[in-house]
């Protein structure tokens, strides 16, 4: 190699290329990190004009150093979030920011806003370039989520719009007479409101809904809405005819996913009917995925699954499409039937294996069955749930939910131990980001719970958010959680615990160094006097955000000031003796 040859190195890109690297890189990353490498990444980052601002789960010295370092004129989406992670983030982005200065701004979404933030945004927001826009809205009012919708739906340059919360709203929104809206998901509505949209909605291609219930006489509509292509319906309640009603409103649909969360024995047994209705009435369909739940009041209204998973052996279903399917039955404390496809299209799941029998089209489901499974919810407060330390092999290596990166415990007394053991069996703890632990009341004396916790937690490498309930006696509660929290790895930066005086809040707030937020539930027969609480936390923190709702306490922390007379150290403060 000569001398007056470079050695290709990321400082020699040409800044288009590295611009299109940092597309793919988080906001904190290229104004935290890059900027600070050397003078030209410095530029670049200045530079760059397509920034993403996600402030989702981020710390507060972090949201600092974002806010001194974005320009608004360089952002082109923002995502702001009042959830119990960041408490009160809008309100002081607003502080900070002119949200008019983001005039070119093209995707927004609002997590949990409040009213009053949303009236300021509305008033204030230029949104003549918005592609989409993204609307979570706390409480019961309507004008302020009214007002922000209208004008969201009206600009023709809005494709993607989703919003949650609007029940009360829905019915007083005024959609335009020839809307061009392409992409759209709202949860919940009812089925009047459903035809509303394919009415009103002539451009939509996606949609994704949540309907209360869905019966024949609600479907008396005569439009049929041929651009839709991609539809999304989780049903609480619906017949088998009321749901081949709807479908004949949506003729060339390619993609369909159907949960129905409540189905009664009649809508399975129905279901070869689905072959002949897919041939001809829904011709262009090349994606099919749906999970059906049954509730049974007896067993003795319980059916052969195995007839029923015959209908889907067929060669339509197996060699035409390829669509495999799968039904089974639990025998637990409620008996129910699921049938749907492979592999599972919901996120969050119930565990009963031991109890529960299974047919599919295959002799052998592919190992992907549970891949789209992010929630696993385990409740092992059943005595029948004891056989499970039995039956399992402690020497698997393979886990049923690979995927899982939220965990929801509940725990039996004297069964901890072996409750904790079988929950890492099931999923890889390496993927684990949330974990929700309810640890109930009959607790040998001599056991301490806090031990098996502890050595649970040290497992959890990747783990962010620990939720931890404890249901015994108040002062052996106390005891127990302060154990807990000095065992809490720096790695979790979000605390949910149960708060039972203001006492122990305050306790739990000289405990905890690295956190980033902490939301308290609010339990108990008299109410707690947060006012107090946050006047109590002015003096110890300068830099704080909250939430206050009617059930929970949720607190975005700065930097916690110690008192004179304590002491830090890595797992909490320690009174010095005077």
């Amino acid at each position: 190699m000569g001398d007056t040859e470079r050695v290709p190195s990321l400082d020699t890109l040409p800044a288009e290329l590295l611009y299109q690297l940092l597309d793919l890189l988080p906001c904190e990353n290229i104004l935290i990190s890059v900027a600070n490498v050397c003078r030209r990444f410095r530029s670049i980052a200045h530079a760059y004009d397509r920034y993403d601002i996600d402030l989702r789960s981020i710390s507060k010295p972090t949201f600092h150093k974002i806010c001194r370092s974005i320009r608004p004129v360089k952002v082109i989406s923002l995502t702001l979030s009042d959830d119990e992670k960041t408490p009160g983030q809008i309100g002081l982005f607003l502080s900070v920011f002119h949200i008019k200065l983001f005039r070119r701004l093209r995707h927004l979404t609002l997590i949990n806003v409040a009213a009053k933030d949303l009236m300021t945004i509305s008033s204030q927001c230029q949104l003549n370039s918005l592609i989409s826009f993204t609307m979570n809205a706390r409480g019961q009012h309507i004008i302020s989520p009214l007002k922000m919708i209208t004008r969201a739906i009206a600009l023709p340059s809005l494709c993607k719009l989703s919003l949650t919360s609007i029940g009360c709203i829905f019915d007083r929104i005024s959609w335009p007479t020839d809307c061009l809206l392409q992409n759209l998901k709202i949860q919940t509505c009812t089925c009047q409101q459903f035809l509303t949209l394919l009415s009103r909605l002539p451009h939509l291609k996606t949609l994704d809904i949540a309907l209360y219930e869905f019966r024949s006489t609600d479907a008396r509509s005569t439009t049929i809405h041929r651009s839709l292509t991609s539809l999304t319906m989780s049903i609480g309640h619906t017949h088998i005819t009321s749901l081949d009603s709807l479908l004949l409103l949506t003729p060339s649909l390619v993609n369909l996913k159907l949960i129905i969360n409540s189905c009664d024995a009649e809508f399975l047994s129905q279901c070869f009917s689905w072959e002949e209705f897919i041939q001809h009435r829904l011709t262009e369909l090349q994606k099919f995925e749906f999970f059906f739940t049954v509730c049974h009041h007896r067993q003795d209204s319980l059916f052969d699954i195995e007839t029923l998973i015959d209908s889907f052996r067929r060669p339509f279903w197996l060699e035409d499409k390829r669509w495999l399917v799968c039904c089974e039955q639990t025998k637990s404390s409620k008996y129910r039937t699921y049938l749907y496809t492979v592999p599972m299209c919901i996120s969050r799941f119930k565990y009963l294996k031991p109890f529960r029998k299974i047919f599919s089209t295959v002799d052998n489901l592919p190992s992907n069955t549970t891949c789209r499974v992010s929630t696993l919810i385990v409740d092992l407060t059943t005595r029948l749930m004891s056989s499970l330390f039995k039956r399992d092999d402690p020497n698997s290596t393979t886990v049923e939910f690979g995927q899982v990166t939220d965990l929801v415990l509940f725990v039996y007394g004297e069964q901890i131990r072996e409750s904790m053991k079988f929950a890492s069996t099931l999923i890889d703890v390496s993927q684990l980001q949330h974990l929700s632990i309810s640890l109930y009341s009959d607790i040998k004396m001599d056991d301490d719970p806090t031990v098996y916790v502890s050595t649970l937690l040290k497992s959890v490498r990747n783990l962010r958010s620990l939720a931890i309930n404890f249901c015994w006696p108040c002062n052996k509660y106390s005891d127990n959680l302060k154990s807990i929290i000095s065992m809490v790895p720096r790695h979790v930066h979000h605390l949910q615990i149960d708060a039972r005086s203001a006492k122990l809040i305050k306790e739990v707030f000289e405990q905890i160094v690295n956190l980033s937020s902490v939301a308290f539930r609010i339990r108990g027969y008299q109410p707690l006097q947060s006012e107090d609480i946050l006047a109590w936390l002015t003096k110890r923190c300068s830099d704080f955000t909250f939430v206050n709702t009617r059930d929970t306490l949720n607190v975005w922390l700065g930097k916690m000031e110690p008192e004179p007379n304590e002491l830090l150290s890595p797992n909490k403060r320690l009174k010095i003796n005077d």
